[in-house]
């Protein structure tokens, strides 16, 4: 039998959910820039989409492609849906970075990068960006052109509005199913996902640093001074950290968790590589309603939060209608 050629790949699908993940980046929309009045800045989609039945686990646009936002779709796509077995993305500086590979590591997930110029083996995301570009790029370009759509709020509750009412709904032709059907039934054939602690999973996806303690029990970290735990003097440490709370180091040596490093000096209260909080300012159109579909999603969000109990504000019962007396008593 001869031999198949080099570039010939065949097609495969992983056996269940959560077996395989694939994450990449689109560049995709421009939106009004929030710092600089009058100009536009390019937005980007960070996505990760379960092999198996084309369900997106994780999604959002950004003003910006770096660690932190990947961090942040990553995150709660593993909070939300389980650990994925695996993680398949391509070789871009995020994707490829140490953080990544730990992350993976302590989550006991297999990370893999596809060959250079060889994107075959996530050929599912590169689907799902096709699919966006043909269905809805067109129509908020439009929405932003004509002043109807300004923020990455409101990009991204398009977005969801249309993952939600319009990609997850609609059947895909090789699954003869929808994403979401797809999804529902491969929990019920193959149980729950596996998980951790919120808690743990908060700690994993911390930033961290290896840093020698000083003989004043002192570290610098971020452009901060620190203060540790004196038996850590000479030592070499591990510290997590949110990149935008730099007054809070967690430190552990050895395994052994230590109270948190003492600021001394906080110059800074976010990583430089931390981004700034992004808060402000032709195909046929999708045939949904996409402005009601995100209104009615921030009413709902609005509604469940007014009708949440306020511990902090105790409950004042209104007094008794007191009574008039009458002239006949």
């Amino acid at each position: 039998m001869a031999a198949a050629p080099a570039d010939t790949f065949r097609r495969r699908q992983a056996p269940h959910y959560n077996a395989e993940w694939q994450g990449d980046t689109q560049e995709t929309l421009s939106l009004p820039d929030p710092q600089h009045p009058g100009r536009r800045k390019k937005v980007y989609l960070i996505a990760f989409i379960d092999d198996a039945t084309r369900y997106v686990v994780g999604s959002r646009f950004f003003f910006d492609e770096n660690r932190p936002r990947l961090e942040e779709v990553l995150k709660w796509a593993v909070i939300r849906h389980g650990i994925p077995a695996m993680v398949h993305c391509d070789n871009g500086s995020i994707y490829a970075s140490h953080y990544l590979t730990r992350v993976c590591a302590e989550l006991g997930t297999d990370l893999r990068h596809s060959r250079p110029y060889r994107p075959s083996g996530k050929g599912k995301i590169e689907l799902l960006f096709r699919r966006v570009d043909q269905q809805l790029t067109h129509e908020l370009q439009q929405r932003i052109d004509a002043g109807t759509l300004h923020t990455l709020d409101d990009l991204n509750g398009y977005w969801e509005a249309w993952l939600e009412q319009a990609y997850h709904q609609q059947v895909h032709r090789s699954l003869d199913t929808t994403p979401q059907a797809a999804w529902e039934r491969s929990h019920v054939d193959h149980g729950a996902p596996r998980t951790l602690p919120v808690a743990e999973i908060q700690r994993i996806f911390l930033w961290h640093d290896q840093r020698k303690v000083d003989k004043t029990g002192g570290i610098q970290l971020a452009g901060n001074r620190y203060e540790v735990d004196l038996a850590l003097i000479g030592k070499t440490i591990d510290c997590r950290y949110d990149p935008f709370l730099l007054d809070q180091i967690h430190v552990s040596f050895q395994d052994r968790e230590y109270p948190d490093a003492t600021p001394l000096v906080l110059h800074h209260h976010r990583h430089r590589e931390a981004p700034v909080i992004d808060r402000p300012p032709t195909p046929p159109p999708s045939g949904l309603n996409l402005a009601q579909l995100a209104a009615d999603r921030q009413q709902a969000a609005h509604d469940s939060q007014r009708s949440q109990i306020r511990y902090a504000q105790p409950s004042v019962r209104p007094a008794p209608p007191q009574e008039v007396p009458t002239d006949a008593e």
